[in-house]
């Protein structure tokens, strides 16, 4: 009777210890699935600014091409009053329409130009949007641009950044995926770098 015991209890004790390996190796695999799975997220955003990037680069040196050189990072005509390099850029997204009914006699967050931006399509311009972004306003922009002719670092932490030349010009483009600003407003200073 006690070696039928003996095994029923060597069966249990073996059968609690599988059980354990098992869960153990389980969460080993699950924690591993979820690490690598959060990396392949992170390569993704990373991939998709990257593009980013790169339609912006274009756009800008398309511009260049155009103007003979990069859009300063605030803009005006006249006496009108300023607007943002992004609006700029417009018509070198196939957003030429968008450009042809801004209303560059009004500030760019008057009712009309807020309207313009809010009859956009959904997402639109998502260039101008991190996928980072930790701001749920679809119509902030988290690509900001640096003047040539002040380099200074203002910053605590590094951002990511992209140069683009053209010849002997040369644009700086920041991602701030915290950025409150809105892709319409000319604002891209220093100090709004600083905050991030």
């Amino acid at each position: 009777m006690s070696d039928m015991w003996h095994d029923r209890s060597s069966r249990r004790a073996l059968f609690v210890v599988l059980a354990i390996a098992i869960s153990i190796i389980m969460a080993l695999l699950a924690f591993w699935a979820g690490h690598t799975v959060h990396r392949l997220q992170q390569n993704a955003r990373r991939f998709q600014a990257d593009g980013r990037f790169a339609q912006l680069a274009l756009a800008l040196r398309n511009y260049h091409l155009d103007q003979g050189a990069f859009p300063p990072l605030t803009l005006s005509k006249g006496k009108d009053p300023p607007y943002s390099w992004r609006v700029a850029l417009l018509p070198y997204f196939e957003m030429a329409d968008i450009y042809r009914r801004y209303d560059f006699s009004q500030p760019w967050d008057s009712a009309a130009n807020r309207a313009l931006a809010e009859s956009m399509p959904d997402g639109e311009p998502g260039f101008f949007r991190s996928p980072d972004a930790s701001t749920a306003n679809p119509y902030c922009t988290h690509y900001l641009g640096i003047s040539e002719h002040d380099l200074r670092w203002p910053g605590k932490k590094p951002l990511v950044s992209y140069l683009v030349t053209s010849g002997s010009s040369t644009f700086i483009l920041v991602e701030a995926p915290e950025s409150d600003i809105h892709w319409m407003e000319p604002r891209d200073t220093l100090e709004t770098l600083a905050k991030e």
